[in-house]
């Protein structure tokens, strides 16, 4: 028997009421991107979570998967759907004031 996983997409609650759906892994951090967002499944807090339960947000993430299989001369495909992992993640915020 062979089974192949795949990932469908998945689908984060960032906790202070924005969603974001990916459809793959997104795009990993390399220095060389600085400051700019991510092509593919990014997300930017506009609010720091001091004064939240735990000064945090929790952030849940979903997933979706299809996996294909075949053996004993059949073939079929399963899905794994809202399979669910949640952590607290604490944003900060920093103010900064420039003057001439």
């Amino acid at each position: 028997m062979t089974a192949t996983a795949r990932i469908h997409k998945y689908t984060w609650s960032m906790g202070d009421g924005g969603t974001v759906v990916c459809s793959g892994p997104g795009t990993p951090f390399t220095d060389d991107r600085g400051g700019e967002p991510s092509p593919d499944c990014g997300y930017t807090y506009s609010s720091s979570s001091a004064g939240l339960p735990g000064d945090s947000f929790t952030v849940t993430a979903s997933s979706d998967w299809v996996i294909d299989w075949a053996g004993a001369g059949q073939t079929g495909t399963i899905r794994m759907d809202d399979l669910e992992r949640s952590v607290q993640i604490v944003v900060g915020e920093a103010q900064v004031l420039v003057t001439n």
